[in-house]
């Protein structure tokens, strides 16, 4: 057991070892105005073409007479709770002067009214949080609970798995929030689609767009469609898949149906919009971009509002300036609304930019995928275009 959980630690750390190794030069180079930059993977990846990365290369170009070194504390699938554990050790060994703060979309759990939300209160003390994580973390823990190979091998046996897709599917960890606890006739039931939606989801995500993956993806998220027509993720999921195959009249029927399942969901309405965008329907896009900001400015995942304000609150105390941007096309109230009347915090809007690139030259030129409704994971020029946002909110704020 063991040696299985070295090895299998061994492989996926490989990505933060070369992230961290990156990291490293920043720290030796003195007299630096040094970014720390945290978020998920749409903060991470693209190595050397992620924004942190071109953040650097922009802001040192843009000649101030002052050298900037940029540090990308970005980690795959994690989520605010897991961003704010590392925020004291990570504040100690980096020493950023700024902090440029991205993430939420990991966070899972309900939202709230804003009427409802209040002096947010953490769900559990970090001392638990932190024990969870630990456990949770161990890959074994993971092997273990979802049984892959078990799995793997009935939905072989079922044909609804090709035996050559074994090794491709068993290549990362995915979460999938299967909410709705009303839906579920048993948990045999649960846990089947589950598994169906979290193996559609690894074979669309193994990097650029592959049409072939993408078509074994739909079939997956059909299964799970199969075994539980009564929640809306399945429907989701399949629509994303439907949209990147261009088939855009299915993907919108497709979502329509998530939205009667699901009608307070920003994600769908957002997801729908690209739809009518790529359409060319564009006061349809406009009309579906405006209800997905309207709930996102009306309700809160609780866990993001509590988290973003500890946030600010740490770095106000320690003289750190915090940077904010939205996610791309997400509108910038709900985030400025969350941390209104708390200190000097520089946002960054990604809206207005990137739908006017999206709509000049296509989504599939900034996004590799769609898996938050309305964004994505950036392309190397997506990732340029972010950066360039930042950097500029960042030097606005600098000749102050």
């Amino acid at each position: 057991m063991f040696f299985l959980e070295i090895t299998l630690r061994l492989g996926g750390g490989l990505f933060l070892v070369l992230q961290e190794h990156r990291n490293a030069k920043s720290i030796k180079q003195k007299g630096d105005y040094r970014i720390m930059c945290l978020g998920e993977s749409t903060t991470a990846y693209g190595q050397e073409n992620s924004y942190p990365s071109q953040l650097e290369r922009i802001l040192n170009k843009r000649n101030t007479g002052i050298r900037f070194s940029v540090i990308n504390k970005g980690t795959p699938s994690i989520d605010t709770n897991g961003i704010l554990e590392k925020l004291d050790d990570n504040l100690a060994r980096y020493r950023p002067n700024m902090v440029v703060a991205m993430m939420g979309i990991n966070d899972g759990g309900s939202t709230l009214p804003v009427a409802f939300v209040g002096d947010i209160k953490p769900y559990a003390s970090s001392l638990t949080l932190a024990a969870k994580r630990f456990v949770k973390s161990f890959r074994v823990y993971k092997l273990v609970k979802l049984t892959y190979l078990h799995i793997l091998n009935k939905l072989i046996e079922a044909g609804i798995l090709r035996p050559g897709e074994k090794e491709l599917i068993a290549h990362n960890s995915v979460r999938v929030n299967a909410d709705d606890s009303s839906k579920w006739a048993s948990e045999e039931q649960k846990k089947k689609w589950v598994y169906l939606v979290d193996f559609g989801r690894r074979l669309r995500d193994r990097g650029k767009f592959d049409k072939r993956l993408y078509m074994r993806a739909a079939e997956f998220f059909n299964a799970a469609i199969a075994v539980n027509p009564e929640i809306a993720l399945g429907y989701f999921e399949l629509g994303g898949c439907l949209y990147h195959l261009r088939l855009y009249d299915k993907a919108e029927a497709v979502l329509k149906k998530a939205l009667q399942l699901s009608p307070k969901d920003n994600w769908i309405y957002g997801a729908l919009a690209l739809c009518y965008q790529a359409r060319g329907m564009e006061d349809m896009a406009i009309e579906y971009f405006r209800k997905a900001n309207k709930l996102r400015a009306e309700y809160y995942n609780p866990v993001t509002l509590y988290n973003y304000r500890a946030l600010e609150n740490v770095l106000s105390k320690k003289g750190i300036t915090l940077v904010c941007a939205q996610y791309p096309l997400r509108n910038l109230e709900a985030l400025e609304k969350m941390l209104e009347k708390r200190g000097n915090v520089i946002f960054v809007d990604n809206e207005t930019t990137y739908k006017k690139a999206v709509k000049e030259e296509g989504y599939d030129e900034y996004f590799t995928d769609s898996f938050a409704g309305d964004f994505g994971h950036c392309t190397d020029k997506g990732n340029r275009l972010l950066a360039e946002n930042i950097a500029d909110a960042i030097l606005k704020k600098l000749k102050k």
